[in-house]
């Protein structure tokens, strides 16, 4: 068994690249030598895992491209980039003038019907990164059940078609969009989803504030 791990090292082996290379440290200047595969992950940068504490320390002051704010970063994080931003936002309108349009590496190569069905098939469903085991299609198809539009109606009614919180209703040529808010969660109390009292009458500004979080909410009436 051992002459055969002995015939397959070095340059015996079939995915033999010529061994360790000669590079130069980032921090030190000094030479060592590593792998090409490792400087090729990104690795294989300084010649000591203290030089390379020491590169993680430095701090680089620079200009953001976008804006010309002036930035200071680690240096080691400085060096990952080609380009230099303060923020996402700077990031994102530098990408949409160079890299949008004509200056995309993929404008003027036609996809198919085929290909953008496979790149939309390959995030859809339980292979979205945020799927979360579909609840939200779950629900949807329970809010679309006759039990459920039975339940918003009868809400109303009671209601006399009027938002609870700020008094708005329809008429006089006024049209007031109203809906009707669970006061136990749908999702956590399926018990209650079609419970006359754990519903209330509100008007779609008081609804969106209140989801919101404001604390002060619209008056609408």
């Amino acid at each position: 068994m051992h002459r055969e791990m002995d015939e397959q090292k070095g340059e015996l082996n079939n995915n033999w690249q010529g061994g360790k290379t000669t590079y130069q440290c980032l921090e030190c200047g000094a030479d060592f030598q590593s792998y090409a595969s490792e400087r090729a992950r990104g690795g294989a940068k300084f010649c000591s895992r203290e030089c390379g504490h020491e590169n993680k320390k430095r701090r680089v002051v620079y200009d953001c491209e976008t804006c010309g704010q002036e930035v200071e970063r680690r240096k080691f994080d400085y060096e990952r980039e080609n380009h230099h931003f303060c923020s996402t936002k700077c990031a994102g309108m530098w990408k949409s003038l160079n890299r949008a349009g004509e200056n995309s590496h993929l404008y003027g190569i036609p996809k198919s019907y085929e290909h953008r069905k496979k790149l939309a098939d390959a995030q859809r469903g339980d292979k979205h990164y945020n799927w979360q085991g579909g609840a939200k299609i779950e629900n949807q198809r329970i809010r679309n059940q006759m039990d459920y539009r039975e339940w918003r109606t009868k809400v109303f009614e009671r209601d006399d078609y009027t938002c609870v919180r700020c008094g708005a209703r329809n008429g006089n040529g006024k049209r007031i969009d109203l809906e009707s808010h669970h006061i136990l969660a749908f999702a956590d109390y399926p018990e209650e989803r079609f419970a006359e009292d754990n519903g209330v009458t509100w008007c779609l500004e008081c609804h969106d504030a209140y989801h919101r979080g404001d604390s002060l909410w619209r008056t609408c009436a």
